[in-house]
């Protein structure tokens, strides 16, 4: 069913080309990329039905992000904090900061569990804004975050929509999270930032002004260059499977220490990154909440008042 279905689709979009109707063709194609494939999968990773399919991707998400052990990095990252409690001081987050962020927010995006839009905060005026801003302070002040707010839902996406639909290792997982927990990011943005000086000028992700597109760039006026002058070129491309996914995040955590990152907005961090819950939906159909396995509970790290 489903390959005659991209059959129609193709044939489709043949004719506007023989037609030579463009406006029509790329919106069709734009449709048919873009549309929701997945209403005609019924098998996942061996699994039929939503509700199984479901539980399926709970599990795979589940080994997934608790893969990657620690190796005592935890312990080293609480007694690294506990090491500049009594000379760190404490991180505030101001009204104008708020304000600034309120203006940086999209509209138009999925809402989160609590079913509230970000238009709704970002129109909630000035009142608001303050009311916000003295709960993410008293976030900062506890070093805790409350369940809920860390609750976020796991929406599966397809990778390449042309490839095999049945295996669960071509899907990527998107996170709709709160408004609320959204703004909270954006405010403590500007102080999760660090210099190191053993950054390779070559490094292209995960660095502010850079991207793959600049990579490629480099990758082909290299090439170019040594074509041109009558050499070969021999390239080696790694593929690390999940990458991203498996990262130990409390390396993290001690780099950003070492690199001089507030120690409250780290602290806080690793808190909602330990104590985190997602859910898993699929066409409608949503999963228990899972949590990672080496939560622990909850720590205080600063006192300082506000």
């Amino acid at each position: 069913m489903l390959t005659l279905i991209r059959r129609w689709h193709a044939d489709a979009c043949a004719k506007n080309l023989a037609n030579r109707d463009f406006r029509s063709f790329w919106r069709n194609v734009n449709k048919y990329n873009n549309g929701n494939c997945t209403e005609y999968v019924s098998t996942v990773g061996g699994c039929s039905g939503k509700e199984n399919i479901t539980k399926m991707r709970c599990d795979h998400f589940e080994q997934l992000y608790n893969s990657v052990a620690d190796d005592g990095f935890k312990r080293q990252f609480y007694d690294h904090i506990m090491s500049h409690k009594s000379n760190t001081a404490q991180y505030v987050i101001t009204i104008h900061t708020l304000l600034e962020c309120l203006h940086k927010q999209k509209f138009g995006k999925a809402v989160g569990l609590d079913g509230i839009a970000m238009g709704a905060i970002v129109h909630g005026g000035l009142t608001l804004a303050v009311h916000m801003c003295v709960l993410f302070n008293c976030f900062l002040q506890a070093q805790y975050l409350p369940r809920t707010f860390m609750d976020s839902v796991i929406i599966p996406l397809v990778k390449s929509k042309s490839g095999d639909l049945a295996d669960v290792n071509n899907y990527r997982a998107i996170a709709i999270s709160m408004s609320t927990s959204k703004l909270f990011e954006c405010a403590i943005a500007n102080e999760v930032s660090s210099y190191s000086s053993d950054c390779d000028k070559y490094q292209f992700g995960f660095k502010s002004g850079h991207s793959t597109s600049l990579c490629t760039s480099i990758f082909k006026k290299t090439v170019d260059y040594y074509t041109c002058h009558g050499s070969y070129v021999f390239t080696c491309f790694i593929d690390f499977t999940k990458a991203f996914d498996r990262v130990n995040y409390w390396k993290l955590f001690n780099k950003l220490l070492d690199n001089g990152v507030n120690v409250c907005v780290t602290a806080i961090l690793a808190y909602w990154y330990s104590h985190q819950r997602v859910c898993i939906c699929w066409q409608n159909s949503v999963s228990d909440f899972q949590c990672r396995q080496w939560s622990t509970p909850r720590q205080h790290f600063i006192t300082h008042p506000i």
